[in-house]
């Protein structure tokens, strides 16, 4: 084979100038800055402190309504109780706030406390550092454990929470040449179900709203309109007045947490 030779000063400019825009693109990229993120720990579902096998879980009604950087939780569950008793649920919070609890239409009392550590097995199961691409000596943001003091009635009791709980976020599609958008992202942990006796064919309707204005021609065409998308499972995306509207039915092997984003 012959030798590669430039015999021109014109060669040899042409090949100066195409390993500069290599050099020049590789420093680019090297000094990309990462993407932005705003952590926040999740909630999840209620579990009873104590082993409660007199007790099962038969359904639940989990909905988020989304407006801006926060949503309102609504966990409404269907519980068989095999005879009257008093007991205590508790849940992990995102922030100390305030929790309405009820049984029927009977509140039960409520209180929220800030945990030194998340529960057992908790990291295990939820990489709060990999959803939100901490770095590995960056703090975790605080968790609140709230515990709601609770009396069923034999037969079948319904039980609702209802909290606001804010969301984190995540920037997406930025780059040297483009700023990216930053995504609110929802996290809810669902394993504190499987602490439950669940009644056979138990489901989880999960519902999602969202505050968005029918996107008009131009942005469905060339736009990105706000959606919802989950990570685990697709659902089914509806425009109900000024809101997007998701819904999907969980099955009783319902994943570990729910990891979701809310926006364009």
């Amino acid at each position: 084979m012959g030798s590669l030779r430039f015999g021109t000063d014109g060669g040899r400019l042409r090949v100066a100038a195409v390993l500069a825009v290599a050099l020049g693109s590789s420093t680019a990229w090297a000094n990309l800055r990462a993407p932005r993120r705003e952590p926040v720990m999740p909630s999840s579902a209620v579990q009873p402190v104590d082993p409660a096998s007199h007790l099962r879980v038969v359904h639940e009604d989990l909905t988020f309504r989304c407006h801006g950087q926060s949503c309102q939780v609504t966990a409404t569950y269907a519980i068989d109780a095999d005879a009257a008793i008093a007991t205590e649920l508790a849940f992990v919070l995102p922030v100390d706030m305030a929790v309405a609890a009820r049984v029927g239409s009977t509140s039960a009392p409520t209180t929220v406390t800030r945990l030194n550590a998340p529960p057992p097995g908790f990291n295990q199961r939820l990489d709060v550092r990999h959803e939100y691409s901490l770095a590995d000596g960056a703090p975790l943001p605080p968790l609140y454990q709230a515990v709601a003091r609770v009396s069923f009635a034999p037969g079948r009791n319904q039980a609702s929470f209802s909290y606001e709980q804010p969301l984190g976020a995540v920037e997406i599609g930025h780059s040297y040449f483009h700023k990216g958008a930053m995504v609110p992202r929802l996290l809810y942990v669902l394993w504190p179900l499987r602490e439950w006796k669940r009644a056979p064919g138990f489901t989880i309707a999960l519902r999602i709203e969202m505050d968005r204005e029918p996107p008009g021609w131009w942005t469905r065409t060339f736009g990105h309109p706000a959606t919802v998308g989950c990570e685990q499972f697709e659902g089914q995306q509806a425009q109900v007045g000024p809101r997007l509207v998701y819904t999907a039915t969980l099955p009783d092997n319902f994943p570990d947490y729910l990891q979701c984003d809310v926006g364009p």
